[in-house]
Protein backbone atom coordinates (compact mmCIF):
# COMPACT_ATOMS: atom_id res chain seq x y z
CA UNK A 1 0.00 0.00 0.00
CA UNK A 2 2.80 2.48 0.90
CA UNK A 3 4.44 1.57 -2.73
CA UNK A 4 1.21 1.92 -4.30
CA UNK A 5 0.49 5.03 -2.49
CA UNK A 6 4.51 6.37 -3.32
CA UNK A 7 4.01 5.57 -7.11
CA UNK A 8 0.85 7.58 -7.06
CA UNK A 9 2.16 10.70 -5.10
CA UNK A 10 5.59 10.72 -7.53
CA UNK A 11 3.25 10.72 -10.81
CA UNK A 12 1.44 13.64 -9.42
CA UNK A 13 4.55 15.40 -8.70
CA UNK A 14 5.81 14.77 -11.56
CA UNK A 15 2.61 16.03 -13.98
CA UNK A 16 2.44 19.34 -11.57
CA UNK A 17 6.08 20.22 -12.72
CA UNK A 18 5.83 19.55 -16.21
CA UNK A 19 2.60 21.45 -15.93
CA UNK A 20 4.57 24.18 -14.43
CA UNK A 21 7.28 24.37 -17.09
CA UNK A 22 5.03 24.99 -19.74
CA UNK A 23 4.30 28.83 -19.06
CA UNK A 24 6.19 31.79 -20.48
CA UNK A 25 6.32 35.18 -18.86
CA UNK A 26 4.53 37.75 -21.53
CA UNK A 27 5.70 40.19 -18.78
CA UNK A 28 8.29 39.95 -16.08
CA UNK A 29 8.62 42.81 -13.81
CA UNK A 30 7.00 44.75 -16.00
CA UNK A 31 9.31 44.30 -18.85
CA UNK A 32 8.21 42.00 -22.07
CA UNK A 33 11.15 40.20 -24.49
CA UNK A 34 7.41 39.78 -26.79
CA UNK A 35 6.97 42.14 -29.88
CA UNK A 36 3.66 42.82 -31.52
CA UNK A 37 3.69 41.64 -35.13
CA UNK A 38 1.44 42.65 -38.01
CA UNK A 39 1.71 41.99 -41.75
CA UNK A 40 3.77 44.59 -44.43
CA UNK A 41 0.76 45.57 -45.47
CA UNK A 42 -1.76 45.64 -42.77
CA UNK A 43 -5.21 46.81 -43.18
CA UNK A 44 -6.83 49.57 -40.33
CA UNK A 45 -8.55 46.87 -38.91
CA UNK A 46 -5.34 44.88 -37.95
CA UNK A 47 -3.30 48.11 -36.95
CA UNK A 48 -6.36 48.95 -35.12
CA UNK A 49 -5.90 45.36 -33.18
CA UNK A 50 -2.71 45.51 -32.54
CA UNK A 51 -2.94 48.90 -30.68
CA UNK A 52 -5.78 47.62 -28.58
CA UNK A 53 -3.50 45.17 -27.36
CA UNK A 54 -0.80 47.46 -27.39
CA UNK A 55 -2.84 49.58 -24.84
CA UNK A 56 -3.95 46.74 -22.76
CA UNK A 57 -1.00 45.14 -21.91
CA UNK A 58 0.38 48.77 -21.30
CA UNK A 59 -2.35 49.35 -18.71
CA UNK A 60 -2.39 46.23 -17.24
CA UNK A 61 1.34 45.57 -16.38
CA UNK A 62 3.29 48.63 -17.66
CA UNK A 63 5.25 46.92 -20.83
CA UNK A 64 5.04 48.46 -24.19
CA UNK A 65 5.58 45.76 -26.66
CA UNK A 66 6.82 47.35 -29.93
CA UNK A 67 4.18 47.04 -33.16
CA UNK A 68 6.61 45.88 -35.79
CA UNK A 69 5.67 44.93 -39.82
CA UNK A 70 7.85 41.90 -39.86
CA UNK A 71 6.99 38.19 -40.99
CA UNK A 72 10.67 37.77 -39.84
CA UNK A 73 10.79 37.78 -35.82
CA UNK A 74 13.82 37.12 -34.03
CA UNK A 75 12.44 37.28 -30.77
CA UNK A 76 9.25 35.92 -29.17
CA UNK A 77 5.96 37.60 -30.44
CA UNK A 78 2.02 38.03 -30.82
CA UNK A 79 1.79 37.81 -34.30
CA UNK A 80 -1.57 39.63 -35.30
CA UNK A 81 -3.73 39.30 -38.37
CA UNK A 82 -3.14 37.54 -41.61
CA UNK A 83 0.62 37.03 -40.96
CA UNK A 84 2.82 35.00 -42.26
CA UNK A 85 2.85 32.99 -39.48
CA UNK A 86 -1.27 32.65 -39.23
CA UNK A 87 -3.37 29.68 -40.64
CA UNK A 88 -5.48 30.15 -43.54
CA UNK A 89 -8.94 30.65 -41.82
CA UNK A 90 -12.02 29.72 -44.55
CA UNK A 91 -14.59 31.19 -42.17
CA UNK A 92 -14.80 34.86 -42.14
CA UNK A 93 -16.19 34.73 -38.43
CA UNK A 94 -13.74 32.54 -36.78
CA UNK A 95 -11.26 33.67 -34.02
CA UNK A 96 -7.76 31.71 -33.37
CA UNK A 97 -5.47 31.97 -30.64
CA UNK A 98 -2.74 29.43 -30.58
CA UNK A 99 0.80 29.20 -29.41
CA UNK A 100 3.63 28.36 -31.83
CA UNK A 101 6.70 27.44 -29.76
CA UNK A 102 7.54 30.92 -27.19
CA UNK A 103 5.11 33.10 -29.67
CA UNK A 104 0.86 33.26 -29.92
CA UNK A 105 -0.53 33.87 -33.33
CA UNK A 106 -3.90 35.98 -32.98
CA UNK A 107 -6.15 35.74 -35.95
CA UNK A 108 -9.47 35.02 -37.31
CA UNK A 109 -11.26 35.18 -40.58
CA UNK A 110 -12.33 38.59 -42.25
CA UNK A 111 -13.25 41.96 -41.14
CA UNK A 112 -13.70 42.41 -37.52
CA UNK A 113 -12.99 38.90 -36.37
CA UNK A 114 -9.28 39.77 -35.84
CA UNK A 115 -9.98 42.49 -33.09
CA UNK A 116 -12.57 39.95 -31.41
CA UNK A 117 -9.80 37.54 -31.41
CA UNK A 118 -7.27 40.50 -29.76
CA UNK A 119 -10.20 41.13 -27.24
CA UNK A 120 -10.91 37.55 -26.27
CA UNK A 121 -7.20 37.50 -25.42
CA UNK A 122 -7.39 40.11 -23.04
CA UNK A 123 -10.53 38.59 -21.48
CA UNK A 124 -8.61 35.64 -21.31
CA UNK A 125 -5.16 36.17 -20.49
CA UNK A 126 -4.86 39.95 -18.69
CA UNK A 127 -8.54 39.04 -16.55
CA UNK A 128 -9.96 42.36 -18.32
CA UNK A 129 -13.64 42.38 -17.96
CA UNK A 130 -15.69 44.86 -19.70
CA UNK A 131 -18.99 44.95 -17.74
CA UNK A 132 -21.01 47.89 -19.04
CA UNK A 133 -21.02 49.53 -22.39
CA UNK A 134 -19.76 53.40 -22.52
CA UNK A 135 -17.67 52.14 -19.13
CA UNK A 136 -13.59 51.18 -19.03
CA UNK A 137 -12.82 48.10 -18.52
CA UNK A 138 -11.34 46.66 -15.69
CA UNK A 139 -8.27 45.12 -15.89
CA UNK A 140 -6.39 43.91 -12.63
CA UNK A 141 -2.40 45.60 -12.42
CA UNK A 142 -0.03 42.78 -12.81
CA UNK A 143 3.86 43.60 -13.38
CA UNK A 144 3.98 39.70 -13.91
CA UNK A 145 1.87 37.96 -16.51
CA UNK A 146 2.20 34.28 -17.28
CA UNK A 147 0.80 32.30 -19.89
CA UNK A 148 0.28 28.43 -19.77
CA UNK A 149 1.55 27.12 -22.99
CA UNK A 150 0.13 25.62 -25.53
CA UNK A 151 -2.64 27.77 -26.60
CA UNK A 152 -5.12 26.46 -29.01
CA UNK A 153 -8.28 28.71 -29.14
CA UNK A 154 -10.56 28.50 -31.95
CA UNK A 155 -14.09 29.92 -31.73
CA UNK A 156 -17.06 30.41 -34.33
CA UNK A 157 -19.72 32.84 -33.58
CA UNK A 158 -22.86 31.10 -32.61
CA UNK A 159 -24.58 33.73 -34.63
CA UNK A 160 -23.09 36.28 -37.69
CA UNK A 161 -25.01 39.32 -36.41
CA UNK A 162 -23.33 41.66 -33.92
CA UNK A 163 -25.48 44.32 -33.86
CA UNK A 164 -27.13 46.00 -30.57
CA UNK A 165 -29.97 48.60 -30.97
CA UNK A 166 -29.08 50.55 -27.19
CA UNK A 167 -26.44 52.99 -26.13
CA UNK A 168 -23.84 50.54 -26.00
CA UNK A 169 -23.56 51.02 -29.88
CA UNK A 170 -21.84 54.33 -29.12
CA UNK A 171 -19.35 52.28 -27.14
CA UNK A 172 -16.84 50.89 -30.12
CA UNK A 173 -15.51 48.56 -27.86
CA UNK A 174 -18.33 47.19 -26.58
CA UNK A 175 -19.52 46.31 -29.84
Amino acid sequence: MRLLSFILFSFLMYNCITAQSNSFHLVKNGISPYQLVIQQDADLIELEAANILQKYLKETSGATLPITKNDKADTPFISIGKTSFADDIENKEILQIKSVDQSIIISGGEGRSIIFAVYHFIETFLNCKKRAPNEPAECPKNKNIQIQFPISIQEEPAFIYREVYSTAEQDQEYM
